[in-house]
């Protein structure tokens, strides 16, 4: 497989085996605090599935690790709400993807895109981490 296959299989693996929080969701934009806390951790992936936004990618970049690829994750406040994604590294070059959206609702749109299209696509970066 080509580094790029790799990243789409891992993208696809996860979106079929994990489903997005919802409950977590709401719990954090109605109470502020979060009742299912291992929905932000590769934990909730492995125990039953269940993430939000940076379970999805703490488990996709473990993932991309695990398969040889270079990636670090980006977190994001701009929109007002938490939010993050990951970097990816292909050929020389940094690719930023949203696992967490194509499985909500976004499909491929925003799957190894610029960060000029991340940018200009409510996704602003404020932190990113290896």
């Amino acid at each position: 497989m080509s580094d790029y296959e790799k990243t789409v299989a891992a993208q696809e693996l996860l979106c079929r085996i994990a489903s997005y929080d919802w409950s977590e969701y709401d719990a954090i934009q109605r109470q502020g605090g979060s009742i299912h806390t291992q929905a932000h951790t590769i934990t909730g992936f492995m125990d039953g599935g269940m993430i939000v936004y940076d379970g999805y990618i703490k488990t996709y970049q473990w993932v991309l690790c695990c398969l040889g690829l270079d990636s670090f994750a980006v977190y994001d406040a701009g929109t007002g709400e938490s939010h993050a994604w990951n970097k990816v590294k292909l050929d020389c070059a940094w690719y930023s993807t949203d696992v967490c959206w194509k499985n909500t609702d976004s499909g491929n749109t925003y799957f190894l895109k610029s960060d000029e299209f991340f940018q200009s696509n409510r996704h602003t970066a404020f932190l990113q981490t290896m």
